[in-house]
């Protein structure tokens, strides 16, 4: 089941994009700025067209890496790090075993880190002076 957050995302986008282009043809079918300022209003369908393919040329090529990007952001999200010395995982700041974290029923996927305990046993056996964090 995908996350209903990159659609949404991308609704917003796909939705400011189109209000673009309705903002620039209402500019041309009843001149905004002779509505705001008073002015005199001459109708040049040629540039609402223009303004329109601009934006949709930009819009194409945004709502692509946009999904990409949103794909991989919660492709890593799903990831939680596994220390490689001890197979306790990493969850929310926490470390558990395999065992307590599967029996909360999370559904992740592993990746590898080191937890702060093995990091120090592994420090201390190579003879690594421990680093104040002061």
């Amino acid at each position: 089941m995908e996350p209903k957050i990159p659609k949404r995302i991308l609704l917003y986008q796909n939705v400011g994009f189109l209000t673009i282009i309705i903002v620039s043809w209402l500019d041309e079918l009843i001149g905004l700025p002779t509505l705001i300022m008073g002015t005199e209003h001459a109708h040049i369908w040629s540039e609402a067209v223009l303004e329109t393919i601009v934006v949709i040329l930009i819009w194409i090529p945004v709502h692509m890496m946009t999904k990409a990007v949103l794909k991989r952001v919660f492709y890593l999200e799903r990831l939680v790090k596994m220390c490689a010395w001890c197979r306790r995982i990493e969850f929310n700041g926490n470390w558990y075993t395999q065992e307590e974290f599967y029996k909360h029923g999370f559904k992740t996927m592993v990746t590898h880190g080191i937890c702060q305990d093995c990091l120090d046993k592994q420090e201390k056996e190579a003879g690594i002076p421990k680093k104040n964090n002061s």
